[in-house]
């Protein structure tokens, strides 16, 4: 008799045994799939910030050489600001973006931020 319930502790030792082992299993496999999906979440976060601060710089820019060829026209900064509807102050910030970047005005040089004038404009004037 004691046999008997050995075997059957035994037996239901197993089951319950057996039945843990797959609730594991199935955590293990849901917590790998939620670690997964927040790896690629991440991924696709930092994808998006890489292509917004793309966007901006392609877009700053624009702006710049924009205002620029506005400037390399002979418009005066404060025409040019009053055209574009922006204050006088981002104006400058995109003139001086304009020349930190290269970005030419009328004539092959970079404009002058507030002068309407390119470099060589400007030192042939002042001599």
């Amino acid at each position: 008799m004691a046999r008997q319930f050995d075997d059957r502790v035994a037996l239901r030792l197993k089951q319950i045994a057996s039945q843990e082992g797959a609730a594991t299993k199935e955590r293990l496999a849901v917590r790998t799939a939620a670690a997964r999906s927040f790896a690629r979440a991440s991924a696709q976060l930092e994808d998006a910030k890489a292509a917004w601060e793309r966007a901006q710089t392609d877009v700053a820019e624009a702006k710049a050489k924009a205002v620029a060829e506005l400037l390399g026209t002979g418009m005066q900064a404060d025409e040019v600001a009053g055209l574009l509807g922006i204050p006088g102050r981002e104006l400058r910030a995109l003139g001086v973006t304009a020349l930190r970047r290269g970005k030419k005005g009328d004539g092959g040089e970079a404009a002058v931020p507030g002068t309407g004038r390119a470099k060589g404009q400007q030192a042939r004037l002042a001599s």
